[in-house]
């Protein structure tokens, strides 16, 4: 079988790790709910509600679904307090747990710099 692509539009396609869908002891919904947040824009703030709306599903099948996926690191869900919490997407090479570590790299360093910025901009205004 040979597989042929036409023209596309990028903005309802998705590019998802394939290992995913390869990993037999996950339900076709918990792949379905990875391909799902894989596709949404990094930062995007979504609710269960929300994703259950999109999907066509409970709130308690989307937590189902996105259960067996930590178990493979591929999602990690950090609370921040109730009601609020970061959601880590990885993917079978470079898990969440990683995504996490290197968004936290991140973070301090955009604060480093800033402080490092706001400090010039100080020494400058004397």
């Amino acid at each position: 079988m040979a597989v042929k692509f036409g023209f596309m539009p990028h903005s309802n396609f998705t590019k998802i790790d394939n290992n995913v869908a390869r990993i037999q002891e996950l339900s076709d919904a918990s792949v379905r709910y990875y391909t799902f947040i894989a596709g949404l824009m990094n930062g995007k703030t979504v609710t269960d509600e929300y994703v259950a709306k999109a999907l066509g599903w409970s709130t308690s099948k989307v937590k189902r679904s996105r259960t067996p996926l930590g178990k493979y690191d591929l999602v990690l869900m950090e609370t921040i307090h109730r009601g609020l919490h970061y959601l880590y997407v990885g993917s079978t090479e470079i898990g969440a747990s990683m995504v996490k570590k290197h968004a936290i790299l991140d973070e301090k360093q955009i604060d480093t710099l800033s402080l490092e910025e706001l400090s010039k901009s100080q020494k400058k205004g004397k």
